[in-house]
């Protein structure tokens, strides 16, 4: 499976705030504002993650129901009748 660019930005996202927070850690509210913004990252990643895997399995289920002459390509030495 292919990473989309905002997938990816998330990801850097994400990553980028945790390390803010582990750097910020004397200061009283950055740490706890950088984390929120990685978890907020991550679970935006976990959405788009989901919303994804629905549409594939969606697809995959449609494909599935139509009938054997609905999906079946006629090729070129075929006879059309």
């Amino acid at each position: 499976m292919r990473l989309s660019l905002v997938p990816s930005i998330i990801m850097l996202v994400a990553a980028l705030a945790f390390m803010f927070a582990y750097m910020a850690g004397g200061v009283s509210f950055l740490p706890t504002l950088f984390n929120l913004i990685g978890l907020s990252a991550c679970v935006w990643l976990l959405a788009a993650a989901i919303s994804s895997l629905v549409k594939f399995v969606g697809a995959h289920i449609a494909s599935e129901s139509k009938p054997d002459c609905a999906t079946k390509a006629i090729s070129r030495t075929e006879r059309r009748v």
